[in-house]
């Protein structure tokens, strides 16, 4: 009988085990996908407030954003598939293109009006911040720490959600943003 008892009490505290372990997991992707949701709502606003946007049209005139990934292109088709849904920024028809980390620093596509980070880069986003650097281009990233580390520009979670912009990257790329977008985001410097 006590054995019996104890062998239910082992299955239920495993069932417990095995129904708890995945959560923190399911708490964490649910959060970065969260972050990129709501990212991928914010970044046509931050482009919308960059002063110069309408000289980063093509040809045609058209805004060319890349959504960059390094690992997983599932994630950013599925941002590219959520920002194509804006038809245009100020007038100017967007372009959204997946492009891997590598294609993109080993181009040299020109204009590009926005990059937008699918994933976090961790060391390789000094790469991605050169070449935006070189071209005057916005760098966002939904990405908690992205921001301090050179993006121009993403996400501060507090007890609400904020535009997040890193002011020196902006000055050093060359990159204006409107008066009032700079009132409303918190600026790291």
């Amino acid at each position: 009988m006590i054995r019996n008892h104890l062998n239910r009490t082992i299955k239920l505290l495993l069932l417990l085990v095995a129904f708890l372990a995945p959560q923190p997991l399911l708490f964490a992707d649910t959060l970065s996908e969260l972050r990129l949701s709501i990212g991928s709502k914010l970044f046509p606003s931050m482009l919308a407030a960059d002063l110069n946007i309408k000289k980063k049209q093509d040809g045609d005139g058209v805004l060319q954003l890349f959504v960059v990934y390094k690992d997983f292109p599932h994630i950013a088709e599925i941002i590219t598939d959520k920002l194509a849904v804006i038809s245009d920024i100020k007038g100017m028809p967007l372009r959204v293109t997946p492009i891997s980390l590598k294609a993109l620093v080993d181009s040299d596509i020109d204009p590009v009006a926005g990059i937008f980070l699918a994933e976090e880069l961790h060391a390789d986003l000094a790469k991605v911040i050169a070449f935006a650097r070189k071209r005057k281009v916005m760098v966002f990233s939904p990405h908690e720490g992205d921001v301090e580390q050179g993006a121009h520009g993403g996400i501060l979670v507090r007890d609400h959600i904020l535009p997040y912009i890193n002011s020196n990257a902006l000055q050093v790329s060359g990159i204006q943003l409107k008066a009032f977008f700079l009132k409303v985001a918190e600026q790291y410097e």
